[in-house]
C-alpha cells in the first residue's frame, strides 16, 4: 500500500504563489528521506569529497518512493513520469478551472478534479485527445450537459463505459460507441 501521508497535491487554489508546476508538496517520512540524502549530497559537493553510488542510489530510492496526488489520483513518481505532455495538460488544467475551455481537446490525461469541473460547462465538449479515462472522470463527465466529443478514446473499462452510456450526445468511435451502447437500457 502507498504511503498516502506523503504526497503531492494538485493545487486548486489558482491564486497561490506556487501554482506554477500545479502539484503541491506535502511534508512526510518520504519526503524526509529525499532531504536527509540532499543534505548528504549537498555536504559532498561543499566539502569537495567524492559523491559516492551509494548516496546517489539512496536519493534515487526516496525520490522513488514519494507519492504524487493528480487530482485525486495517488501515483507514483514512476506513473507520473508517463503522462504524456504533464506541463502541457497542467497549463490546460488550470485554464478550465478558471473557466477556460477552449484548450481542452488537447488534453491527454484527465482528472477526477478536472473532469468534474469540466462536467459544469455549458455547451459542447471535445476531449479527443484522451485515449483513455479512469471510471472518476467517466462518472463526472457523464453528467455533463450537451455535446461530448471522446473520438480519441481507445480503452475504456466496462464501470467507465457504463457511466458514459448514460450520456446523451457522446461522439466516439464506433468501437468505443459498442461497448458503451452494451451497457444502454
Amino acid at each position: 500500500m502507498k504511503n498516502l501521508e506523503n504526497t503531492f497535491k494538485e493545487i486548486k487554489d489558482t491564486n497561490s504563489a506556487s501554482t506554477k508546476q500545479g502539484l503541491e508538496m506535502i511534508a512526510g517520512k518520504e519526503t524526509t528521506k529525499v532531504t536527509e540524502s540532499l543534505d548528504t549530497l549537498h555536504d559532498a559537493i561543499s566539502h569537495d569529497t567524492p559523491i559516492t553510488e551509494s548516496t546517489l542510489s539512496d536519493l534515487t530510492t526516496a525520490i522513488q518512493g514519494l507519492s504524487i496526488d493528480v487530482g485525486g489520483i495517488p501515483m507514483s513518481v514512476a506513473e507520473v513520469e508517463k503522462i504524456p505532455d504533464l506541463k502541457r495538460n497542467l497549463e490546460i488544467f488550470k485554464e478550465i478551472q478558471g473557466g477556460d475551455v477552449s484548450n481542452s481537446n488537447k488534453l491527454t490525461f484527465i482528472t477526477p478534479l478536472i473532469a468534474e469541473s469540466l462536467s459544469k460547462h455549458k455547451g459542447d465538449l471535445y476531449l479527443n485527445g484522451l485515449t483513455t479515462i479512469s471510471d472518476n472522470a467517466a462518472e463526472f463527465l457523464s453528467k455533463h450537459k450537451g455535446y461530448l466529443g471522446l473520438y480519441g478514446l481507445t480503452t475504456l473499462s466496462d464501470t467507465a463505459a457504463e457511466f458514459l452510456s448514460k450520456h446523451e450526445k457522446l461522439g466516439v468511435s464506433p468501437a468505443i460507441r459498442a461497448r458503451i451502447d452494451a451497457f444502454k437500457k
